[in-house]
C-alpha cells in the first residue's frame, strides 16, 4: 500500500504532466489518509490541501481551488500564524484564485467584489507599490468605468498609475496605457472644468509618446488615446490638431470593427471628423464623413436610435447649407 509521501509524489508527477484528473485522485487519497492519521491541524495535511488546490487551479476549477486553499490557510494560520512563509504563500494563492474568478465574471459588480478580495491580500502581502497590486487597481478602474461611475474609475486609475510609476521603466507600455486610462478618465468626469481637460491632455500625450514607439502602437486602446486627445482639441476649437489625431486613430480603430464597442468608436471617429469639416465650413467633406457615421450607426443600432438621430440632424444641417 502506498504511503502518504508516495501518493503526494505521484500526484506531483501527474500535475507536472498536466494529468489533472489523476493528480487530483492521488492528492485526495493522500489527504484522506493524512486526515485519518494526522488529523486536520497538521502541517502535512495542510500541504495536501495546498497541492489539491494547485491541481484545481491549474485545471481552472477555481471554486474547488478556493475551497482547498482556504482550508490549507486555516490550518497553517492556526499552526504557524500569519507571518510564516507557508501561510503567506497559501494566502497569496487564494488571492490569485480570486483574481481569476473576477476575470471570468460577466457581472461587473461581482467582479468588483472579487477584485477587492484580491486587493486585501495583495496590499497586505505585496504592498501598495507592486505591479500586481497596480494591475488590480487598474482592473477596478476599468470596471467602474464600464458602469459609468467615472469619479470612482478615475480614483482607481490614479492609484494604478501612481504604483506603476514607482515600479516600471519610463518607456514601459504598461505605464503608457496607465497614462491613457487616467487621461481618458479625466475627460469623462462630470465637472466640465478646463483644469480636468488640461490634466487629461498631459496624460494622454504621455501615453501617446510612450506607446507610439512600442509594440502597443496599433492596439484599440492606443487609438482611443488619439481619439480622446482629439476630442479635447475639438472642445478648444483647435481643429487642425484634432483632425490630425483622428486620422491616426481611425485606421487603427477600423481593424477592430468586429466588436460592437469598437464599431461604435469607428462611427464616433467619422462623426468627429465630419464635425471638424463642418466647423471649417468644408461642407462636401462634412457631408461624406457624417453620412458614413450615420450608415454605421444605423447598422449597429437602427435608424431610430438617439445616436443615429443626433448625427443625422448634423448631416441634414449640412445638406440645408449646401442647397
Amino acid at each position: 500500500m502506498e504511503n502518504n509521501q508516495d501518493l503526494l509524489q505521484v500526484g506531483k508527477t501527474y500535475l507536472e504532466s498536466k494529468d489533472y484528473k489523476e493528480a487530483e485522485k492521488s492528492f485526495q487519497k493522500a489527504l484522506d489518509a493524512l486526515l485519518e492519521t494526522k488529523g486536520k491541524y497538521d502541517e502535512k495535511t495542510a500541504g495536501a490541501y495546498t497541492w489539491l488546490g494547485w491541481t484545481y487551479y491549474e485545471s481552472e476549477n477555481y471554486s474547488k481551488a478556493l475551497e482547498s486553499y482556504q482550508t490549507a490557510y486555516e490550518i497553517l494560520l492556526k499552526i504557524f500564524g500569519s507571518e510564516h512563509k507557508d501561510t503567506k504563500i497559501v494566502k497569496m494563492s487564494i488571492g490569485h484564485v480570486y483574481r481569476n474568478i473576477a476575470g471570468l465574471e460577466d457581472d461587473d459588480k461581482k467582479a468588483i467584489e472579487y477584485f477587492k478580495k484580491v486587493l486585501e491580500i495583495y496590499e497586505e502581502d505585496l504592498g501598495l507599490e507592486h505591479i500586481d497590486t497596480a494591475e488590480i487597481y487598474s482592473r477596478l478602474g476599468t470596471l467602474y468605468s464600464l458602469q459609468d461611475e467615472c469619479d470612482e474609475a478615475l480614483a482607481w486609475h490614479i492609484k494604478a498609475l501612481t504604483a506603476y510609476e514607482k515600479v516600471l521603466e519610463k518607456d514601459d507600455p504598461i505605464l503608457g496605457n496607465a497614462y491613457g486610462r487616467v487621461g481618458t478618465s479625466f475627460t469623462r468626469v462630470d465637472s466640465g472644468a478646463d483644469d480636468d481637460y488640461k490634466i487629461a491632455e498631459i496624460n494622454l500625450i504621455k501615453a501617446i509618446n510612450i506607446l507610439e514607439n512600442s509594440s502597443e502602437n496599433d492596439t484599440f486602446a492606443f487609438a482611443c488615446d488619439y481619439a480622446r486627445l482629439a476630442e479635447i482639441y475639438i472642445y478648444r476649437e483647435d481643429y487642425p490638431k484634432a483632425l490630425e489625431l483622428l486620422k491616426k486613430a481611425l485606421p487603427i480603430h477600423e481593424k477592430y470593427v468586429e466588436e460592437e464597442l469598437h464599431s461604435k468608436m469607428v462611427a464616433n471617429d467619422y462623426r468627429n471628423i465630419g464635425y471638424i469639416y463642418d466647423k471649417q465650413n468644408n461642407l462636401n467633406e462634412a457631408l461624406e464623413w457624417y453620412t458614413e457615421a450615420v450608415n454605421r450607426l444605423e447598422i449597429l443600432y437602427g435608424a431610430d436610435d438617439p445616436q443615429t438621430i443626433s448625427i443625422r440632424a448634423l448631416l441634414d444641417g449640412v445638406k440645408e447649407r449646401m442647397d
